[in-house]
């Protein structure tokens, strides 16, 4: 963050080893004194246990702030880090301060004041969770993290509002299951949290082992969907032709939910075979040994040279992903990812949608009717007769 002009930050160590730093801050015409020194040892030095130091001006001007400082500075990996994480603090001081003087009615830091019985309730709540249990923190929010058996690290997010921790924070994932928000025996919140999400990550271990298996051995679209751990996927077959799959949470060996995105055409055939062979799926083999055995031929796995989106680009926007601005405009979560779902069914055209995109196409047709949240119209290429349902959707989650 660039400072203002009377304000800087400089570092230089004060020794061969890089064990210490001597600070110079300059805020207007005052100077001020710090000092950053690394744990561990000359030869292994380690900015977890790292101090730092002030004079007491500094420590006065900070006061709010040293605490969040110093957390700060063990998640560090370098002074240049740290050097830009004071800048921040610093920066919004002078914010803060230029507002009070002025007296000016529009705020320019619209981060709300925080006491520091915040960061006390704060720091208290980070030693009893573990610091090698935090992944990122910043001045209102900390990112929880475990690693399951296999590796795989999954996250929680905890938003802090001025109040905590009188107020529970609210809590953040990407598993699709809302946290519980309570206090542990001794009245902290993310000890609470971090326990909760080590029993999600125990109880659906056995779904992300399949996941994973599938997202490896098979060609699986829409790369957000592991990120995201849904338990959808969607598997080329052949070209424009996807078999969409979502896998029990809690026996995810059993036969899934389906089905096939295509043309007719090209469907009809695979699904009277999936119908025909559908009670050979065997809880004992894996997803890509039972389709081969339900479909009658081996799934093709992941090109290593070709579009990774299987010849389903919109016809209409020529993209795979669309970004999903309804989640965030409802307040229902992160930003996510629409892929096409609305295909042509005339067997020579058979292109793929995204249902805004087409939506948005029949809204400019004139030809276009609606009727009880559906749009009908004509296929942008071939003018057959296609519809869009304008009710959201949303891909299942654990």
């Amino acid at each position: 963050m660039a400072l203002s002009p009377r304000t800087s930050v400089v570092f230089v160590p004060r020794n061969a080893y890089g064990t210490s730093y001597h600070g110079l801050v300059q805020i207007g015409q005052t100077e001020h004194v710090v000092r950053v020194d690394l744990g561990g040892t000359p030869e292994h030095p380690q900015w977890r246990g790292a101090r730092l130091l002030g004079s007491s001006a500094l420590r006065e001007l900070l006061s709010s702030q040293m605490d969040i400082l110093q957390a700060k500075l063990e998640l560090c990996e370098s002074i240049e880090a740290f050097t830009a994480e004071l800048e921040d603090v610093l920066e919004k001081q002078q914010q803060q301060k230029t507002v009070e003087s002025s007296q000016s009615a529009v705020s320019l830091d619209k981060t709300p004041t925080v006491h520091a019985s915040f960061y006390a309730g704060l720091m208290d709540e980070l030693d009893a969770v573990g610091w090698d249990f935090v992944f990122e923190l910043d001045d209102h929010s900390v990112v929880l993290c475990i690693d399951d058996s296999s590796g795989q690290r999954h996250t929680v997010r905890a938003i802090m509002f001025a109040d905590f921790p009188a107020a529970p924070p609210r809590l953040e994932n990407d598993y699709g299951v809302a946290l519980r928000v309570e206090r542990d025996v001794n009245g902290r919140w993310l000890t609470g949290a971090l326990r909760h999400m080590n029993e999600i990550v125990a109880r659906y271990q056995h779904v992300w082992q399949v996941l994973r298996h599938v997202d490896e051995s098979l060609w699986v679209l829409d790369a957000e969907a592991t990120a995201s751990l849904r338990l959808s996927r969607r598997i080329v077959l052949a070209n424009l032709v996807l078999l969409e799959l979502t896998f029990h949470p809690e026996r995810p060996e059993t036969l899934p939910s389906w089905r096939f995105l295509g043309s007719e055409a090209n469907i009809a055939p695979l699904r009277s075979r999936w119908h025909a062979n559908r009670a050979l799926w065997s809880t004992n083999a894996t997803t890509r040994e039972n389709l081969e055995v339900l479909l009658g031929f081996p799934p093709p796995t992941r090109p290593t040279e070709t579009s990774e989106s299987g010849g389903f680009e919109c016809g209409i926007c020529y993209a795979y992903s669309l970004e999903d601005e309804l989640t965030v405009a409802s307040g229902e979560g992160e930003r996510t990812s629409l892929v096409p779902d609305v295909l042509c069914a005339n067997q020579h055209c058979g292109r793929p949608f995204h249902r805004p995109c087409l939506i948005d196409w029949f809204r400019a047709d004139p030809t276009a009717r609606q009727s009880l949240g559906v749009i009908f119209g004509q296929c942008p290429y071939c003018e057959q007769s296609i519809s869009a349902s304008t009710l959201a959707s949303r891909t299942p989650r654990m």
